[in-house]
């Protein structure tokens, strides 16, 4: 990674970045909501939801988490969807064990994550992170920015399983 990518990955958002971020966020949820019955905010986005109620200004992305046997077969409307909706699809990866969408739009990118569900039934996964399944049986609801979005349950156990200590704010590239 070169000086200037790490230093526009480190950059802070300034409020109006954050504003068009949200916009994107809602344009992503419509489309989500339209197309799947599970989905939930995760990684720094749910990070900065639930710990500081709003994005962590230094994150240079937002992500969700969809389940990967449900957003595989509909891969198809999913991306027509985001294509209507105004993203730019940047990649796209339909295999079973790293299902992934980044759409880009109103200044960032937006990940789309897939976690499959492992042959034991208790685990779901993606590249590099594993984690209970048990925290996608049930939602709860976050709320930020004004807005309500559905996250893994509970939320705390969920970020501590994905961070350990996620109360520490770190600035991270």
């Amino acid at each position: 990674m070169s000086q200037d990518e790490i230093k526009t990955k480190l950059r802070i958002r300034s409020s109006e970045d954050l504003s068009l971020q949200m916009d994107g966020l809602l344009a992503l949820a419509k489309v989500l909501n339209k197309q799947l019955d599970q989905w939930y905010l995760s990684g720094g986005t749910l990070l900065g939801a639930h710990r500081d109620g709003d994005f962590i200004p230094w994150d240079w992305d937002v992500e969700v988490t969809v389940l990967t046997e449900e957003a595989q077969p509909k891969k198809g409307v999913l991306l027509k969807g985001l294509l209507q909706a105004g993203f730019a699809i940047s990649s796209n990866d339909p295999s079973h064990n790293n299902f992934k969408i980044v759409a880009s739009g109103w200044g960032t990118e937006y990940e789309i994550l897939g976690r499959y569900l492992k042959d034991d039934g208790k685990v779901r996964a993606r590249p590099m992170t594993e984690v209970p399944a048990r925290f996608f049986e049930t939602h709860e609801v976050v709320r930020f920015r004004g807005q309500s979005f559905p996250a893994p349950s509970p939320v705390g156990d969920f970020l501590h399983a994905l961070y350990g200590d996620w109360r520490t704010p770190l600035k991270t590239i």
